[in-house]
């Protein structure tokens, strides 16, 4: 899965977060105030402004403090109401007739049908829910002045900010009923869409020779079903005794079946079970990564082979070039039987090769506290598919000659060359013990344990993960003239996995948060703008916060091309991205302006939230677990944006004149 952007904990994030946050609240309550006693001090003078001013602040923190959660649950029950006469099921009757005919729109024959699934699911149920956010929010508080039932709020005792909590709470009740019940009906469509099992007869294997004489195993591939089949392979030892044992077929589409026997001889029967591992929430432990290159220098970047996209960088094939990762906090009681490594490399040919087969690699593990390297296997990589490989607790080299000497084991230390021409060692090279690298005195040969033996001295030096949790994983490419690309989440280590179910619920959670935002929005901006205003406003809002991290680089001027007038010039005369602008009144007059409008567009991204960042369907659509980290960082963002917008909202209505 892409990850452009590394999220931090919630820690760190609540510290930076809370500082400017409250700043900006700050200033913005100051520039309030002295708009307020700049108009008051025009109309009424500035003797009465401040007394006028401070009676308001005093009335407004009054209001606040007595809000009644009786009355504003009585308006959310009304708004709730209003909602289901305006014919909002409508809305579910929709979503129900796509999902009739998604069958005849969905591939089945995708590589990866769950994925293809999930996120159909999620963009269907964001999209309707939100532009159903959309309009009943904004139609709210302007049809209560149009139908006059503002007025028989406005004769009892109803503060401005019951109002708009009121109708807030009402159209999230409204629009959560409807999400809750869509999220149940789209878990099931997922699931029942892809659920499927094979038949397996004895016409469907043959018997094929093992490595031990005499025993046989049984091969072959299962029947047709959905557009694929899966290899089967029966080793001897189940063949005679199935019970308690667990065969899984290979993987095709995302997922395997399980394999298991009924009967004996004549009656025996091969029956395979639903889909297994297809939906799966792991749970990634992520490295930091830095590259090697020809030279053996560490380095931050590799090598650019002319992607456009700079997401990965890439190594040489048959050199001393690599892809290293290092990971902290591992521990032994977390990974008893080993790493469990995935990962997804890019690959880049120069050349065809052997197109019968991916490029070759090296995946090896070295101890940052000892400088010893350990290869544990060679892989073959196909570009963008996922590899699993298992670094077992106990490691053998992959080769060694009779005397004992190792070629896939050494002991080696990292070097970087700094700018004045300085290198420098992660471990000196005078204190790097070459005797870890050879079999022990006790004659143990040449065997490896990931974890260091609690009080056992024969395992000094021989472990693979160092004394503080730290370990490295190193990934070369052996093909010459042909190379690997990666960036930081392509490999991690699987630590554990979720439940799907809750990581589904976690899914339409985030769309609840942007749902949530929609309607504080329409809410807000219907109370001092008309019907149609406010949804042209809040739909602004919307595509602002889609494309929230593109409009935040215009206004920095980090976007190719220039700003908004530039790139207008440069369409008109087709110009390319580059070509300076001409050095003269026109090219001045661009610039002063773009620089102008770069700050009414930086003023509105940030008032829009950052839509993007609740899009987290690509999380369950590939199989990795939500974290709580983020789903936390989410709800307090949109907590950050309903306490301000709710103050707009109230001041509004409270300036808005209503007749009694």
């Amino acid at each position: 899965m892409v990850l452009e952007t590394q999220f931090p904990s919630f820690g760190e994030w609540i510290q930076e977060a809370a500082w400017v946050w409250t700043v900006r609240i700050g200033i913005f309550c100051l520039i309030a105030l002295v708009i307020g006693f700049l108009f008051t001090g025009i109309r009424m003078g500035p003797k009465r402004s401040w007394a006028i001013v401070s009676r308001a602040v005093k009335n407004t923190f009054s209001d606040l403090i007595h809000l009644s959660f009786k009355r504003i649950f009585a308006i959310a029950i009304l708004s709730f109401k209003e909602a289901l006469r305006r014919k909002i099921l409508i809305g579910f009757a929709i979503f129900i007739v796509i999902l009739l005919f998604a069958g005849m729109f969905l591939d089945t024959r995708s590589p990866d049908p769950a994925r293809l699934y999930i996120n159909f699911i999620f963009w269907v149920n964001a999209a309707l829910i939100l532009l159903l956010a959309l309009f009943i929010s904004a139609f709210s508080i302007p049809n209560d002045f149009k139908y006059k039932t503002i007025y028989t709020l406005a004769t009892k005792p109803v503060r401005a900010g019951e109002i708009i909590l009121g109708r807030i709470l009402g159209f999230t009740l409204m629009c959560s009923a409807m999400l809750l019940v869509m999220g149940v009906v789209s878990y099931g469509f997922v699931i029942r869409s892809v659920a499927h099992t094979h038949t397996l007869t004895a016409d469907d294997l043959r018997y094929v020779d093992t490595t031990k004489e005499g025993e046989r195993a049984l091969e072959g591939k299962t029947s047709l079903v959905k557009e694929h089949r899966h290899e089967v392979y029966l080793p001897p030892e189940f063949l005679k005794n199935p019970t308690g044992k667990t065969v899984m077929t290979d993987v095709n589409q995302g997922h395997s079946h399980q394999v298991s026997i009924v009967g004996q001889g004549k009656d025996r029967q091969y029956q395979l079970s639903g889909v297994k591992n297809m939906f799966t929430a792991r749970v990634p432990v992520y490295g930091k990564l830095r590259f090697r290159d020809t030279s053996g220098y560490d380095t931050e970047k590799g090598i650019n082979v002319g992607d456009e996209w700079e997401y990965r960088s890439f190594i040489q094939g048959s050199s001393d070039a690599a892809l290293i990762w290092q990971f902290k906090d591992i521990k032994p009681e977390s990974f008893p039987d080993g790493l469990p490594i995935e990962m997804t490399l890019g690959v880049f040919r120069t050349h065809k090769g052997n197109i019968e087969r991916g490029v070759m690699g090296v995946l090896a593990v070295r101890n940052p506290e000892t400088g010893l390297m350990v290869e544990v296997c060679q892989f073959e990589s196909v570009e963008f598919n996922t590899k699993r490989i298992l670094v077992p607790r106990k490691i053998k080299p992959l080769y060694y000659d009779k005397k004992g000497k190792s070629s896939s084991v050494q002991v080696i230390s990292c070097k970087t060359k700094l700018p004045n021409g300085t290198v420098v060692y992660d471990i000196p090279e005078n204190k790097l013990n070459p005797a870890y690298a050879q079999p022990s005195a006790s004659g143990d040969g040449l065997e490896f344990d990931l974890f260091q033996q609690p009080g056992s001295k024969s395992s000094v030096g021989r472990s693979l993960v160092s004394s503080d949790g730290r370990v490295e994983v190193w990934v070369s490419c052996e093909d010459p003239m042909q190379y690997f690309g990666a960036a930081a989440p392509d490999l991690y280590i699987r630590a554990y996995d979720e439940y799907f179910t809750i990581n589904f619920i976690k899914g339409f959670f985030c769309i609840w948060l942007e749902m949530f935002l929609i309607i504080v929005y329409g809410v807000i901006l219907s109370s001092f703008l008309s019907a149609p205003i406010a949804i042209l406003g809040t739909l602004f809002i919307m595509v602002t916060g889609v494309f929230h991290q593109y409009v935040v680089k215009l206004a920095n001027g980090m976007t190719e091309g220039g700003g908004v007038l530039e790139s207008m010039y440069r369409l008109l005369r087709q110009d390319n991205m580059i070509t300076e602008l001409p050095d003269n009144i026109l090219g001045d007059f661009i610039r002063m302006s773009d620089q102008a409008i770069n700050y009414v567009i930086g003023f509105v991204g940030y008032m829009a939230p950052d839509l993007s960042q609740f899009a987290n369907s690509e999380y369950v659509a590939s199989g990795f677990n939500i974290p709580w980290n983020l789903i936390s960082i989410d709800a307090m963002t949109t907590l950050a944006f309903f306490i301000p917008l709710f103050f707009i909202g109230y001041l509004c209505m409270k300036l808005r004149e209503i007749a009694a």
